[in-house]
Protein backbone atom coordinates (compact mmCIF):
# COMPACT_ATOMS: atom_id res chain seq x y z
CA UNK A 1 0.00 0.00 0.00
CA UNK A 2 1.42 3.28 -1.10
CA UNK A 3 -1.19 5.63 0.25
CA UNK A 4 -4.44 5.60 2.23
CA UNK A 5 -6.85 8.53 2.00
CA UNK A 6 -9.63 9.08 4.47
CA UNK A 7 -12.30 11.34 3.00
CA UNK A 8 -14.03 11.71 6.35
CA UNK A 9 -13.20 10.39 9.77
CA UNK A 10 -15.81 10.86 12.49
CA UNK A 11 -15.06 10.14 16.15
CA UNK A 12 -17.18 7.52 17.90
CA UNK A 13 -20.34 8.65 19.66
CA UNK A 14 -20.08 8.69 23.40
CA UNK A 15 -22.67 7.27 25.78
CA UNK A 16 -23.58 8.72 29.16
CA UNK A 17 -23.81 6.62 32.30
CA UNK A 18 -27.18 7.10 34.01
CA UNK A 19 -28.85 5.92 37.19
CA UNK A 20 -29.89 2.28 37.07
CA UNK A 21 -33.58 3.14 37.43
CA UNK A 22 -34.73 4.12 33.94
CA UNK A 23 -37.11 1.15 33.62
CA UNK A 24 -40.52 2.83 33.81
CA UNK A 25 -44.04 2.15 32.62
CA UNK A 26 -43.47 3.96 29.29
CA UNK A 27 -40.11 2.25 28.60
CA UNK A 28 -39.95 -0.61 26.13
CA UNK A 29 -37.71 -3.25 27.71
CA UNK A 30 -35.82 -5.61 25.39
CA UNK A 31 -34.00 -8.41 27.21
CA UNK A 32 -30.50 -8.92 25.77
CA UNK A 33 -31.00 -12.67 25.60
CA UNK A 34 -34.20 -12.26 23.54
CA UNK A 35 -32.36 -11.48 20.30
CA UNK A 36 -34.13 -12.81 17.20
CA UNK A 37 -31.11 -13.23 14.94
CA UNK A 38 -27.32 -13.18 15.09
CA UNK A 39 -24.26 -13.60 12.94
CA UNK A 40 -20.51 -14.00 13.31
CA UNK A 41 -19.03 -15.28 16.55
CA UNK A 42 -21.51 -17.24 18.67
CA UNK A 43 -22.81 -15.47 21.77
CA UNK A 44 -23.75 -17.18 25.01
CA UNK A 45 -26.83 -17.10 27.20
CA UNK A 46 -26.71 -19.09 30.44
CA UNK A 47 -29.38 -18.22 33.02
CA UNK A 48 -27.86 -17.53 36.43
CA UNK A 49 -24.31 -17.13 35.09
CA UNK A 50 -24.04 -13.40 35.91
CA UNK A 51 -24.79 -11.32 39.00
CA UNK A 52 -27.84 -9.06 39.30
CA UNK A 53 -29.27 -9.44 35.79
CA UNK A 54 -32.80 -8.35 34.93
CA UNK A 55 -34.85 -11.48 34.31
CA UNK A 56 -32.02 -13.72 35.56
CA UNK A 57 -30.02 -13.83 32.32
CA UNK A 58 -28.01 -11.79 29.81
CA UNK A 59 -26.20 -12.23 26.52
CA UNK A 60 -22.44 -12.47 26.90
CA UNK A 61 -19.29 -13.11 24.88
CA UNK A 62 -20.73 -10.75 22.24
CA UNK A 63 -17.39 -10.10 20.57
CA UNK A 64 -16.68 -7.43 17.99
CA UNK A 65 -15.23 -7.69 14.50
CA UNK A 66 -18.47 -7.98 12.55
CA UNK A 67 -20.48 -10.16 14.92
CA UNK A 68 -24.02 -8.89 15.30
CA UNK A 69 -27.23 -9.33 17.25
CA UNK A 70 -30.71 -8.19 16.30
CA UNK A 71 -33.79 -7.57 18.44
CA UNK A 72 -37.38 -6.80 17.53
CA UNK A 73 -39.66 -4.44 19.44
CA UNK A 74 -42.80 -2.41 18.90
CA UNK A 75 -43.48 1.26 19.69
CA UNK A 76 -47.02 2.44 20.41
CA UNK A 77 -46.88 5.77 18.59
CA UNK A 78 -44.84 7.90 16.20
CA UNK A 79 -42.23 10.06 17.91
CA UNK A 80 -38.70 10.61 19.10
CA UNK A 81 -37.19 7.90 21.28
CA UNK A 82 -34.00 7.52 23.32
CA UNK A 83 -32.01 4.30 23.46
CA UNK A 84 -30.42 2.92 26.61
CA UNK A 85 -28.49 -0.24 27.36
CA UNK A 86 -27.45 -2.03 30.54
CA UNK A 87 -23.99 -3.39 29.77
CA UNK A 88 -20.91 -4.90 31.37
CA UNK A 89 -17.45 -4.72 29.83
CA UNK A 90 -14.27 -5.93 31.48
CA UNK A 91 -12.16 -4.54 28.62
CA UNK A 92 -11.21 -0.86 28.42
CA UNK A 93 -14.30 -0.40 26.27
CA UNK A 94 -16.11 -1.78 23.22
CA UNK A 95 -17.38 -0.36 19.94
CA UNK A 96 -20.66 -1.14 18.19
CA UNK A 97 -22.52 0.12 15.13
CA UNK A 98 -26.23 0.51 15.87
CA UNK A 99 -28.83 0.06 13.13
CA UNK A 100 -32.53 0.67 13.31
CA UNK A 101 -34.56 -1.11 10.63
CA UNK A 102 -31.39 -1.63 8.59
CA UNK A 103 -30.30 2.03 8.66
CA UNK A 104 -27.73 3.71 10.89
CA UNK A 105 -29.40 6.66 12.70
CA UNK A 106 -27.48 9.92 13.10
CA UNK A 107 -24.66 9.56 15.58
CA UNK A 108 -24.82 5.77 15.91
CA UNK A 109 -22.29 4.89 13.17
CA UNK A 110 -19.80 3.97 15.87
CA UNK A 111 -20.77 3.93 19.53
CA UNK A 112 -18.08 3.76 22.23
CA UNK A 113 -19.25 1.73 25.24
CA UNK A 114 -17.12 2.20 28.38
CA UNK A 115 -15.27 -0.39 30.37
CA UNK A 116 -17.37 -1.03 33.48
CA UNK A 117 -14.75 -2.77 35.60
CA UNK A 118 -15.91 -6.32 34.99
CA UNK A 119 -18.19 -8.71 33.12
CA UNK A 120 -21.24 -8.48 35.38
CA UNK A 121 -20.21 -11.04 37.98
CA UNK A 122 -20.08 -8.61 40.93
CA UNK A 123 -21.83 -5.52 42.29
CA UNK A 124 -21.26 -2.37 40.25
CA UNK A 125 -20.11 -4.09 37.05
CA UNK A 126 -23.40 -3.51 35.17
CA UNK A 127 -23.81 0.08 33.99
CA UNK A 128 -26.88 1.61 32.42
CA UNK A 129 -25.89 3.97 29.62
CA UNK A 130 -27.80 6.38 27.40
CA UNK A 131 -26.97 6.05 23.69
CA UNK A 132 -29.13 8.93 22.40
CA UNK A 133 -30.48 12.26 23.64
CA UNK A 134 -29.44 14.61 26.44
CA UNK A 135 -25.91 13.81 27.70
CA UNK A 136 -25.20 11.24 24.96
CA UNK A 137 -23.61 12.60 21.80
CA UNK A 138 -26.20 11.06 19.40
CA UNK A 139 -29.65 12.65 18.93
CA UNK A 140 -32.94 10.83 19.68
CA UNK A 141 -34.19 8.38 17.06
CA UNK A 142 -37.44 9.06 15.16
CA UNK A 143 -39.64 5.95 15.04
CA UNK A 144 -43.07 5.33 13.57
CA UNK A 145 -45.70 3.34 15.45
CA UNK A 146 -45.30 -0.40 14.92
CA UNK A 147 -42.58 -3.06 14.75
CA UNK A 148 -38.88 -2.21 14.48
CA UNK A 149 -35.56 -4.05 14.45
CA UNK A 150 -32.52 -2.87 16.37
CA UNK A 151 -29.16 -4.38 15.44
CA UNK A 152 -25.73 -4.01 17.04
CA UNK A 153 -22.61 -4.97 15.11
CA UNK A 154 -19.24 -5.30 16.82
CA UNK A 155 -16.17 -3.41 15.70
CA UNK A 156 -12.66 -4.59 16.67
CA UNK A 157 -12.16 -7.56 19.03
CA UNK A 158 -13.80 -6.38 22.25
CA UNK A 159 -16.55 -8.22 24.13
CA UNK A 160 -19.72 -6.54 25.40
CA UNK A 161 -22.25 -8.17 27.72
CA UNK A 162 -25.84 -6.93 27.42
CA UNK A 163 -28.45 -7.33 30.14
CA UNK A 164 -31.16 -5.31 28.40
CA UNK A 165 -31.94 -2.49 26.00
CA UNK A 166 -34.53 0.23 26.57
CA UNK A 167 -36.46 2.35 24.09
CA UNK A 168 -37.93 5.34 25.94
CA UNK A 169 -40.02 8.27 24.63
CA UNK A 170 -37.73 11.29 24.40
CA UNK A 171 -38.42 13.89 27.09
CA UNK A 172 -37.60 17.37 25.91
Amino acid sequence: VERVVFERLDPPSSVARVADDIVSEDAILIEGEDFIDSGGTAVRVEPGSHHDTHGGSCVFSFIGDGSWLEWEFEVPEDGLYDLYARVACGDTGAFRVVRMDGEVPDGLHLVAFPGTGGWGHADGEWWEVRLTGRAASAPPVRLSAGAHRLQMTGVLQRHLNIDYLLVVPHAR
